[in-house]
């Protein structure tokens, strides 16, 4: 995105919070504000990149796509490179974030091996019932998790960017409701009809993880016949 369009975005946020956001806390490089863009697939854009890292807690490489270039993007060996870029950073205690794009088939773009060194993998998607007018509404799933959490916090949820007015100043904050009830309403039904755990993961566009505990919570609320579905 432009520079611009990212100031603007920022000022959005920075209302909605009702808080300013601190130049020396937060930083944004934008590649049409750099001499030659920005590219983090190769050593020489790494070595670029690595000197701004200095005191950083957390950088967010946003997206994939347009910031690592080099070799086919299906290609599980050109992924080596980037993936031990990360590795450092990660012993240099700097966390990352990747925002990576889905294919046709709702699972992220290109080779699986880019999740193999990554602790948490998160999807969102457009819920059924989305209308482009509704802007940025989506699910957020959660369909790797290396470090256990509590069940609650690993649990589906829908998001929504909401536009508010502050003191006169247009703003943007985020709502959010649990998706739970729905999902396991939806899986008991097609566990109820025989289908594996396989089947409703792919029925669902979730994992088979998430279709398993789907399951599993169905059984608990007596919402099934026990033995009903669930093999693999």
């Amino acid at each position: 995105m432009p520079l611009v369009s990212l100031q603007e975005r920022l000022r959005a946020i920075s209302a909605g919070l009702g808080a300013n956001i601190p130049n020396d806390g937060f930083r944004v490089l934008a590649a049409d504000n750099t001499e030659s863009g920005l590219s983090i697939g190769s050593e020489d854009g790494q070595r670029s990149i690595d000197s701004l890292l200095n005191g950083v807690d957390l950088a967010i490489f946003d997206n994939l796509s347009t910031l690592c270039t080099n070799g086919s993007e299906s290609a599980s060996d050109a992924w080596v490179p980037m993936q031990n870029w990360l590795l450092k950073l990660r012993r240099r205690g700097i966390a990352v974030l990747l925002v990576h794009h889905a294919g046709t088939n709702g699972r992220q773009r290109s080779t699986s091996r880019r999740e193999d060194a990554l602790d948490t993998v998160i999807a969102s998607r457009r819920p059924e019932d989305y209308a482009p007018e509704q802007g940025a509404r989506f699910e957020v799933h959660f369909e790797k998790l290396r470090n256990r959490v509590d069940g609650d916090a690993a649990a589906p949820f829908e998001a929504k960017l909401e536009s508010i007015s502050v003191a006169e100043t247009d703003g943007v904050r985020w709502s959010d409701c649990d998706l739970r009830p729905p999902l396991l309403k939806q899986a008991a039904a097609l566990f109820q009809d025989g289908l594996t755990v396989r089947e409703v993961a792919a029925t669902m566009r979730i994992s088979k993880t998430e279709a398993g505990r789907l399951r599993l919570r169905a059984l608990d609320e007596r919402m099934l016949v026990n033995g009903s579905g669930g093999g693999l």
